[in-house]
């Protein structure tokens, strides 16, 4: 009797213990801030709020208790209309992340958080939860909440992780992240969707997950409910994400009562000065947000989508937001190179595809306008089937990353195509140009210029080009003044995993030149396959910074190409099983400048130059100086029988792969009626150009001292002519010419390097680096 009397007393007491603060936005309850309300609450408490706009963050610091508005206790929702918590882009609204069970949040709208900085990689910060982020709860109840209007890296409206949280009648949209829109669930985390009280997730945005995205969870879980962004289940509003395929957890059903939209079953348009409220079916009435466009377009591998940018910048000054999240058979297709600029100045990602299925970008410049956060412009993971084509990523800076990320694991088979895809002027901690891991690349027309690696206290950074899976195909593509100032990093470093029996390598005329790295070989390359590596009519020049300029362990055949490297020596190998066939090369020093672990297993036929390989400049900057000098001993000396190498086409400038009686050596092909004589003859010209870099327009002042037919051209840093402004006979004396920017089209071309050149009568007299800018 006694023990039943003591229970009943405890059970008194703890009535009598647990009490409900008041909050007043007018001082007339307990309290004026939420947060007060905590402060002062113990375990079991109840805090009601009264209605109002309580400018605040609020942290449950470790307090299980109930935070309710008066629809609790009234049933009546216009309270929590009224009933207001607003971030104010302070971080995170509302978090619980000490231990917690049996809290609850009842009634409110959830509005303008940030999120809270939850990780912090390799210099980067991450925000997570911006309406809010919950942590270490054993059962957190939301309920008939509006969580919306809430902005942050990783869980737009709700971020949890280790937590079982309850949902009922809950409202979550027009939240926007980078991953997760609406809801981002993460390791041992778990929603249970009230399957009669249902809550709606919808029209929300990210870069990947679009309204919920459960990641890594090792947790099954059910979805249900009321409205989502689409009225039926599709990965790319709703998914489960592993990153290793034997973690538990997974989608048991996905089940949605009704769409927040249909999409729209036809190509759309998008400009600057468009409208959201357009229906955006005709240039005549464009969209004005991209992420918009991507939202509404119908995903179909039957008839695979169109969204067109027109000209202009789009910038996340003016109501764009990024990262956009690329879908499955849908092209994003802008105006051109130069004509539509991505403006990211504030987001870590521009474009991202996360999952998809053939999708593509094509005709943009991405710019980053200042912003130091940036992550990787472009970032592919899992996708099947990528294009990039056309595309220029414009001098970025960042303190981690700036130039394209590919990755996937080895159990998922990914893949992209690239065309003529420029990286220009980046700078960063930890890479700068492509990063591709298990993710097999086919490229042509590939360009990376002045970009630098700094590495700074970073651990891992990137090597400018780096490769990492099956297969690798790449043609007409150049690495030219790029530096590396970190131990152990190349410039370009290839590898393969995957079955050795599938795995394969070729490149054909691709220039490697004037790189510099701080002690590790420019290029490395690792080729332990049954398929020997193909390198063909590939030019090694002006590369420095370690002892060798080149180093390949594996099975090779290196066909037609130029080693010639401000280096002590120039190829090395160290795999003892390493198997090298050389034919028809020019090796600076050879044979000093070679070493070879498996000398028994290197071969060369008879055709192996040294000397000077004459290329007709001098400028280690210029791409154009290693075209191969009229003089030149590496003219017609290649493979006579070609009909084995499936050589391109056309050599890096885009002239015909042969000309004359064999092809040439290295990647440029000697072509006197399209070709560039050897040296210009300054006595010839006095010139100015001016501005330089110059945004509109360039000017060309210039005293010809002899009268002549004059040619002035202008080159991309592939070498490849762009424009010709004039060939037409002139008089000896001064004269001005204008080049507006753009190409012999018309069409206005990127920022970046170019490359001026004058000759009268077919003889060099002027050539001069021209800077555009925007």
């Amino acid at each position: 009797m006694k023990r039943i009397l003591l229970i009943l007393c405890l059970i008194l007491v703890g009535k009598i213990t647990a009490l409900t603060w008041t909050v007043k936005p007018d001082g007339s309850g307990q309290f004026s801030t939420i947060q007060a309300a905590i402060d002062a609450s113990s375990h079991t408490d109840s805090i009601r709020v009264y209605p109002g706009i309580y400018v605040e963050n609020i942290d449950y610091s470790g307090k299980n208790i109930l935070i309710y508005s008066l629809e609790y206790s009234t049933g009546n929702p216009a309270y929590r209309d009224s009933t207001i918590i607003d971030g104010n882009r302070n971080g995170s609204v509302v978090k619980s992340i000490l231990a917690t069970s049996n809290c609850g949040i009842y009634g409110f709208t959830i509005r303008n958080g940030s999120g809270d900085i939850d990780l912090i990689s390799q210099g980067v910060t991450y925000r997570r939860g911006g309406g809010l982020r919950l942590r270490n709860a054993a059962s957190f109840t939301i309920a008939y909440c509006n969580i919306k209007d809430n902005i942050c890296d990783n869980g737009g409206g709700i971020f949890l992780r280790d937590a079982i949280v309850y949902t009922k009648g809950c409202d979550v949209s027009n939240n926007f992240a980078l991953l997760g829109g609406g809801i981002l669930i993460n390791t041992w985390g778990r929603i249970y969707f009230d399957p009669i009280q249902r809550s709606s997730v919808y029209n929300n945005i990210a870069g990947g997950g679009q309204d919920i995205i459960a990641a890594d969870t090792r947790l099954d879980m059910d979805v249900y409910l009321d409205m989502g962004t689409v009225g039926y289940h599709n990965d790319y509003y709703v998914v489960y994400s592993k990153s290793i395929t034997s973690f538990n957890g997974t989608l048991l059903g996905v089940d949605i009562q009704r769409g927040y939209l249909n999409e729209i079953d036809a190509d759309l348009y998008v400009a600057p000065d468009g409208s959201d409220l357009n229906d955006g079916l005709s240039p005549l009435s464009p969209l004005k947000c991209i992420y918009r466009a991507i939202q509404m377009v119908q995903s179909d591998s039957l008839n695979p989508k169109t969204v067109h940018l027109a000209p202009g910048d789009y910038s996340s000054e003016y109501e764009q937001f990024y990262p956009i999240g690329l879908k499955s058979h849908v092209k994003l297709l802008g105006a051109g190179i130069g004509v539509t600029n991505l403006v990211n100045s504030r987001y870590i990602l521009s474009l991202l595809g996360r999952g998809v299925i053939n999708p593509e970008v094509e005709g943009m410049s991405l710019r980053q306008d200042n912003n130091s956060v940036i992550h990787s412009p472009i970032n592919f993971g899992q996708v099947v089937n990528g294009k990039l084509t056309s595309i220029y990523i414009d001098s970025l800076e960042s303190i981690y990353s700036a130039g394209i990320t590919l990755g996937s694991f080895s159990y998922y088979y990914s893949n992209c195509v690239m065309k003529d895809v420029t990286i220009y002027g980046n700078s960063a901690v930890i890479q700068t140009g492509i990063f591709a891991n298990v993710v097999d690349l086919d490229i042509d027309g590939l360009t990376i210029d002045n970009c630098h690696v700094t590495g700074a206290e970073i651990d891992f950074p990137s090597s400018v080009f780096y490769f990492s899976a099956n297969k690798l195909r790449m043609s007409n593509s150049a690495f030219v003044n790029n530096s590396v100032n970190y131990n152990d990093i190349n410039i370009l470093s290839i590898g393969f995993n995957g079955e050795a029996s599938t795995r394969s390598l070729k490149l054909d005329n691709v220039l490697v030149a004037n790189n510099h790295t701080t002690g590790e070989m420019p290029v490395f390359i690792a080729n332990f396959n049954e398929n020997p590596a193909i390198l063909n009519n590939c030019t090694f020049a002006n590369n420095s910074g370690a002892n060798f300029a080149v180093k390949l362990n594996g099975n090779f055949i290196v066909n037609n190409c130029i080693f010639d490297n401000d280096t002590p020596a120039e190829i090395m190998s160290l795999g003892a099983t390493s198997q090298i066939q050389f034919n028809n090369n020019f090796i600076r020093n050879y044979p000093n400048s070679t070493s070879f672990a498996a000398i028994n297993n290197v071969s060369f036929n008879d055709v192996v130059l040294s000397g000077d390989p004459g290329f007709c400049g001098r400028n280690p900057a210029d791409p154009l100086s290693y075209r191969l000098g009229n003089g030149s001993i590496c003219r017609d000396i290649g493979i006579m029988d070609t009909t084995g190498l499936d050589l391109p086409d056309t050599d890096l400038a885009g002239s015909p792969r042969i000309y004359g009686v064999a092809v040439d050596l290295g990647c440029y092909e000697w072509n006197y009626p399209v070709g560039i004589d050897d040296e210009p003859s300054p006595a010839a010209v006095q010139m100015q150009t001016f501005p330089n870099p110059f945004v509109e327009q360039l000017s060309l002042v210039f005293d010809l001292k002899l009268p002549g037919r004059l040619n002035c051209d202008f080159y991309n840093v592939r070498g490849q002519k762009v424009r010709s402004i004039a060939d037409a006979p002139y008089s000896k004396g001064e004269h001005m010419l204008i080049w507006d920017g753009c190409d012999n089209s018309g069409r206005r071309l990127g920022s970046g390097v170019y490359i001026m050149r004058m000759r009268v009568d077919g003889k060099m007299i002027s050539t001069r680096k021209i800077v555009m800018t925007k």
